[in-house]
């Protein structure tokens, strides 16, 4: 199953955006998604090459180092490195890989820094992890101090987490789910905003709340933040003058004109989205 070809360069040169790009190859492929051989070419300061054992199963890595986004990708900026290796057999292969980036900008949005580690196993039937963690994430008016997305399981059960600290709000939140190709049900384990403005409530999730997606349409249960917020008040003229008496007793009082109170916060959802 699968493709199979050759690929034989012996010495190429040229120029891409006015770099100049060289290399050479001798890679084979063959059914089953099998690589021999080599292959390695560069534009400038940016490589890729590719290594493959050959055998009776796949044995091939992958390496990339992108010195700048900006000769491949009209508009963007940074650097990309890393490698992704292949192996097994078909289709029970497994990929493990890891890239690197720092300071990309791309349509707006800019990333200081970025990693990201993926392990699948059996494509047949998958089953992995992926990871990313990035800082100093912005947008606009966005800006993540750090930023780390993970997911873990397979099609019947599986976990997602995220965890972001920033402007205007940080939040958290972890989902759990389960599906079968049509459809799809999870839970909202937990979910937190913490915002930056003055007298904005801190919320949380209330408690675990349900949803499910048939493809069509999405139904979420009725899911509540609540918290409280801080609101400063200038004291009443009755509050002044029950100072001042207790000051006359010689009790020790708050002489501030203002005081702090706690107000409560609430905000519920639920129903039906779509056809």
């Amino acid at each position: 199953q699968g493709p199979s070809g050759t690929l034989k360069l012996e010495s190429l040169s040229g120029s891409l955006r006015g770099h100049p790009i060289g290399g050479s190859a001798d890679l084979r492929m063959d059914p089953g998604y099998i690589v021999d051989g080599t292959l390695a070419i560069h534009s400038g300061s940016s490589k890729l090459s590719v290594d493959g054992t050959g055998g009776a199963s796949t044995d091939a890595r992958i390496r990339f180092d992108v010195a700048s986004l900006g000769d491949f990708l009209p508009d963007s900026s940074g650097s990309l490195n890393g490698n992704i290796h292949v192996s097994g057999k078909w289709p029970q292969l497994d990929i493990v890989g890891e890239t690197h980036g720092s300071d990309l900008a791309f349509a707006g949005a800019q990333i200081s820094s970025m990693e990201i580690v993926t392990r699948l196993k059996n494509l047949d039937s998958p089953t992995g992890a992926f990871t990313l963690k990035a800082s100093s994430v912005a947008h606009g008016d966005i800006l993540f101090d750090s930023l780390t997305l993970e997911f873990d399981g397979n099609k019947a059960a599986h976990e997602l987490k995220l965890d972001a600290k920033g402007t205007p709000a940080s939040i958290n939140l972890a989902v759990k789910g389960s599906g079968d190709g049509t459809a799809w049900k999870g839970q909202l384990e937990s979910l937190g905003l913490v915002p930056k403005g003055r007298n904005l409530p801190m919320l949380g999730l209330l408690r675990p709340t349900t949803m499910d997606w048939d493809g069509r349409r999405f139904a979420l249960d009725q899911s509540c933040l609540i918290g409280s917020r801080q609101e400063r008040r200038r004291k009443s003229p009755d509050d002044q003058q029950e100072i001042a008496a207790s000051s006359v007793a010689g009790n020790e009082t708050d002489t501030n004109e203002t005081d702090t109170k706690e107000l409560p916060a609430r905000l519920c959802l639920d129903g039906d989205y779509g056809k």
